[in-house]
């Protein structure tokens, strides 16, 4: 019965706006269309009105671009949205007259060819906001064959009694395939974006992607002066998104952030499957790392999920091999921002490792490990594309 409801609701979302999504659409290409893309209902909810007022405050002068905004809010009477955000003011808005899970594929695909038929451009961002966890899995959040948790988390509290639901990563990866857009980049304004199985699975999908390894704080970014950034047509333009977020600080902290070059992850992989042969560490020999590396994510006290890929390698390969690989890693890592501490929700525990420039690489990495709390997640690193490309089964991962 579940299954069937969320079929009805995903051919429903659109048919309830005021306008017809599927009328014939004549616009002018705009140089760039970004969508933020809010899924915020959850507990993240309460944040959204500010940054609605920074979105607007950011619009004023972005010259001929497009910032369009889908909006699903914790609310049991204000259904999703979508709308044009212009010169500081909210125009076009279109009410849904059912709710909609946010996390569901049918509806961000909607969403997305929504936005493009309405706003069309010679190449569009996409800012996802609101929570993740990377590559890790977990069983009650299935849409589909696998298990993978990756973006989204709609929580469903308007009485449809589906509840915390994502979308994982490879899902996520046909939907914007299907898109088949031009996507200048991917900003992921939610936690533990940045890693590499995330990474490659969306390698095809987008020229960039910036985010972060580690937890962001529920503020989230600073749009009012990060989102002309967001339509900067510099090559490095990615280097004025990040700055601009990173000069925020929220609790007196800033946030760890990198930028990944999608085209160069599949350099990455063959290095690190060469690299890991030359010290050859399978999950029943691989050391106790629980508070030698740079940690971003533990699932309990003692099992951590996502270690820093630049600090693994530089204290278990060869010199040269990390040399090597080294040079793999910093034409993928292209831009990172450096902090020694982050605001966290206890998910780690900074007493844990020693946090240095040199050893932050600005992307996390699953290390399988020969303890008991391991066991589900060194079967489930199996379900990611990047464990065989890397070739980590070759060295008894």
């Amino acid at each position: 019965m579940k299954k069937i409801g969320i079929l009805i609701l995903g051919i429903l979302l659109f048919q309830s706006c005021k306008k017809d999504d599927d009328e014939p659409v004549v616009a002018t290409p705009m140089e760039r269309t970004v969508l933020v893309y809010i899924s915020g209902e959850n507990n993240l909810s309460g944040y959204i009105a500010d940054e609605l007022d920074e979105l607007k405050e950011g619009s004023k002068g972005i010259g001929n671009n497009a910032l369009v905004v889908y909006v699903d809010k914790n609310s049991s009477y204000e259904k999703p949205y979508i709308m044009r955000i212009k010169e500081g003011v909210a125009e076009e808005k279109y009410y849904f007259g059912t709710d909609s899970l946010s996390s569901h594929p049918e509806v961000m695909a909607r969403v997305l060819k929504y936005t493009s038929d309405h706003y069309p451009a010679t190449d569009y961002g996409l800012v996802l906001w609101g929570h993740a966890s990377g590559w890790v899995l977990e069983d009650s959040v299935e849409w589909s064959g696998s298990r993978m948790r990756g973006y989204g988390h709609d929580s469903g509290t308007d009485g449809n009694s589906l509840k915390d639901r994502y979308i994982n990563m490879n899902t996520l990866a046909r939907v914007l395939t299907a898109w088949n857009k031009p996507i200048r980049f991917i900003l992921a304004d939610c936690c533990q974006f940045q890693c590499i199985e995330s990474a490659y699975e969306l390698r095809h999908t987008t020229d960039y992607i910036i985010g972060s390894p580690a937890e962001i704080p529920g503020v989230g970014a600073p749009y009012h002066t990060m989102t002309p950034c967001m339509f900067s047509q510099a090559d490095d333009f990615y280097r004025e998104i990040v700055d601009a977020y990173y000069a925020q600080k929220a609790d007196n902290k800033r946030v760890l952030l990198s930028v990944i070059k999608t085209s160069t992850i599949p350099s990455l992989a063959a290095a690190t499957n060469q690299a890991l042969k030359t010290f050859a560490l399978p999950a029943e020999a691989c050391p106790d790392l629980r508070k030698q590396r740079l940690i971003y994510y533990r699932k309990q006290a003692y099992t951590p999920l996502m270690y820093d890929m630049n600090d693994f390698m530089l204290h278990n390969a060869p010199q040269q091999a990390y040399e090597t690989w080294k040079q793999a890693l910093d034409q993928v890592v292209i831009y990172k921002t450096y902090t020694p501490t982050w605001v966290t929700s206890n998910q780690i525990n900074f007493n844990d490792f020693e946090m240095s420039e040199e050893r932050y690489g600005g992307i996390s990495m699953f290390v399988p490990q020969a303890l008991t709390s391991y066991a589900k997640y060194n079967k489930d690193i199996q379900a990611t594309a990047w464990y065989w490309a890397a070739g980590l089964n070759e060295v008894g991962w």
